[in-house]
């Protein structure tokens, strides 16, 4: 989130050169729910009660809507939780991604360092 405004600004402002994968996560390790405090201060006293998963997914819809509005192409990859399995799966669809993409560029993606 530390950069979270200037990278949506690129995607929605810049260049016309990108696809942007958002990964959503079902099931988290853990819930982390946010305390209640801060009622000073209203911008950020409504988090209180909730969790963070339901933080992460509100940003995550929301920029992803963000983009969409823009015209911008993106998608969402769904994972049902967060292991070494799900992981390879992850790490082999972007090498996959990436071969096709180096066929469509006429590209060598297995000859480039």
């Amino acid at each position: 989130v530390t950069d979270q405004h200037s990278q949506v600004q690129l995607y929605t402002e810049g260049p016309y050169d990108k696809v942007v994968t958002f990964l959503s996560l079902k099931k988290y390790a853990c819930e982390f729910p946010i305390p209640h405090g801060c009622e000073d201060i209203p911008d950020v006293a409504f988090l209180g009660g909730h969790t963070m998963e339901e933080l992460i997914q509100a940003e995550n819809a929301a920029t992803a809507y963000a983009l969409t509005k823009a015209g911008r192409m993106n998608y969402t990859l769904y994972i049902p939780e967060l292991n070494a399995f799900t992981l390879g799966e992850l790490l082999f669809l972007f090498e996959l991604q990436t071969a096709y993409a180096g066929a469509m560029f006429n590209i060598d993606t297995f000859n480039q360092p």
